[in-house]
């Protein structure tokens, strides 16, 4: 397998962070846990309070009380925004996840 493909995301996901000057406490991964409590109207914790995405949430909730450095993002307009999801859904279609 190639790597060079992830070398191209995280350049992207790194242009992201410069162009709306925020910057990443934690990647929190997306578990079907929270498709299902949303399903059920509630939050993860609420519906699955054992669960390993409600660990998760629970780990970085301090981390993010504990962020001392304030700031406001710079927001994308629509456009930029159109703009910067085409060219990060093209990074995307190189995966060799997609192209089996």
């Amino acid at each position: 397998m190639s790597f060079r493909p992830f070398y191209y995301i995280i350049r992207k996901y790194n242009y992201f962070l410069i162009i709306t000057q925020t910057r990443v406490v934690e990647y929190v991964p997306r578990l079907v846990v929270v498709t299902q409590a949303e399903l059920q109207g509630k939050t993860t914790v609420e519906a699955s309070p054992n669960s390993e995405q409600a660990g998760i949430y629970r780990r970085l909730a301090p981390k993010i009380i504990e962020t001392i450095e304030l700031k406001v993002p710079s927001p994308l307009d629509t456009a930029e925004l159109r703009a910067w999801a085409a060219a990060w859904a093209d990074h995307l279609l190189v995966l060799p996840v997609f192209n089996r």
